[in-house]
């Protein structure tokens, strides 16, 4: 009569070991009919019983999840042991821990190809545009027409220009960012129009105000 012991390899993702309510492990029941029909009839020790073993060298009884009983293990000493899942799991948060830790985390700097440090969240708030510390300032009093300036506050700005022209003539404002005059801004007669434009880190800047009796009403940074 063919024996009723499984005859196949178990599925693959069926774990060998679960857990019991109690918080103890035992072998999964169809793993251990599985090996103790592959110890009866392959690997034969004389005393009938399956090639497992425990660590300590003793027989038990391993529950199966239902609570019944199936047959006592002999185990060999020299076998591989199941370690303590538990211990097993604290080990790993404890690697990913101590990893974590020696992370390497920058707080300042310049922004550059670096793509194996772990930026703070300050760190890039620091450098995105408009965030954290820039704020409107009045720099009217600092600026001139036609002179060139450097962004040297390691983050973009930006600038708003206010061009006001004369009766009867229109003004025009040609915007320069790192020597490239990249837009011009044309007022009508008797009107005010503002000029808007960003500025990269390190980059120079300037506006050229032309026009009879045009001026540069206001100048405000975003800095």
């Amino acid at each position: 009569m063919p024996s009723r012991l499984p005859q196949r390899i178990p599925d693959p993702t069926l774990p060998i070991m679960e857990k019991a309510p109690d918080g103890s492990f035992y072998m999964n029941q169809t793993w251990y009919l599985y090996l103790y029909n592959l110890g009866t009839q392959v690997l034969p020790m004389g005393s009938g019983q399956p090639a497992i073993w425990s660590a300590n060298g003793a027989a038990g009884n391993i529950l199966e999840s239902g609570g019944v009983n199936v047959p006592p293990v002999s185990v060999a000493p020299s076998s591989v042991t199941v370690g303590n899942a538990t211990n097993a799991v604290n080990a790993t948060n404890a690697t990913n821990a101590t990893n974590a830790t020696n992370a390497t985390y920058s707080t300042t700097g310049a922004v550059g190809t670096d793509n194996t440090t772990i930026a703070t969240t300050a760190f890039v708030q620091q450098q995105a545009f408009g965030l954290s510390g820039q704020a409107w300032t009045n720099e009217t009093s600092n600026r001139s027409n036609n002179t060139t300036y450097t962004n040297s506050t390691g983050r973009a700005i930006m600038v708003a220009v206010t061009i006001t022209s004369v009766s009867g003539a229109t003004a025009s404002g040609a915007i320069t960012v790192a020597t490239n005059q990249i837009a011009t801004k044309n007022v009508a007669a008797s009107l005010t129009d503002c000029a808007m434009f960003i500025v990269p880190a390190g980059a120079t800047y300037s506006i050229n105000v032309t026009g009879t009796g045009s001026s540069i009403a206001s100048w405000w940074e975003l800095r």
